[in-house]
């Protein structure tokens, strides 16, 4: 994985979605994202 820093752009991914279906990072361009894992 690579380091990003502050104000990178990040590399693009998919995500799925409760319910099915998937989220891409491309769908929320230009949008605030806050990614948040947790164990």
């Amino acid at each position: 994985m690579a380091d990003l820093d502050v104000g990178d752009v990040a590399p693009q991914f998919d995500l799925p979605r409760d319910g099915g279906g998937s989220l891409s990072l491309a769908s929320l361009l230009g949008k605030p994202v806050v990614l948040y894992f947790y164990p």
